[in-house]
């Protein structure tokens, strides 16, 4: 489920003006650094007396990656893939509705995600992730035993 937010700013400053989108609050300090504001979201100019909206279609994906060491500080992650889902949720009339339910597989060591659909089954507030009922190349047993070099490694983040 797609949800569309619109932001629109009437410039009324009398100049031309910019306007930023932050994922966070800036820490903004009076002594120079090297530090970058990674955390910008989006910029828009207005000129004097006019409207710019900002736009957000705010889509939940699956993202799917390995790495070449366990999940620790300073390991890196190579993202090989993503799939748009659905997180289950509860209708006014408290009808449940499942969360998606997307195919994961590893073949030659790089996981991905199947197109195959199937058929939704997250819990509220969730997605589920499995792997195909045939033929899978991935196995829990085969994670334990240290099978494959890279790690599985699964997120979910919302893009915007």
């Amino acid at each position: 489920m797609v949800n569309v937010y619109n932001i629109t700013i009437k410039n009324n400053s009398g100049s031309f003006k910019k306007y930023v989108l932050f994922n966070a609050i800036p820490e903004v300090t009076n002594v120079v650094s090297d530090k970058i504001w990674a955390n910008v979201f989006k910029t828009a100019n207005a000129a004097a007396g006019q409207d710019t909206t900002f736009t957000i279609y705010a889509q939940y994906q699956a993202i799917v990656g390995s790495s070449s060491g366990t999940p620790a500080e300073g390991v890196t992650v190579n993202v090989s893939g993503s799939k748009a889902i659905d997180l289950g949720h509860v209708k006014p009339d408290n009808s449940k509705v499942a969360g998606s339910s997307i195919i994961f597989d590893v073949k030659d060591g790089a996981p991905y995600f199947l197109d195959t659909p199937a058929i939704p089954a997250g819990d509220v507030k969730a997605f589920q992730i499995r792997a195909p009922d045939e033929g899978s190349n991935f196995s829990t047993k085969d994670a334990d035993k240290g099978k494959f070099q890279s790690y599985p490694f699964m997120d979910l983040h919302k893009k915007c």
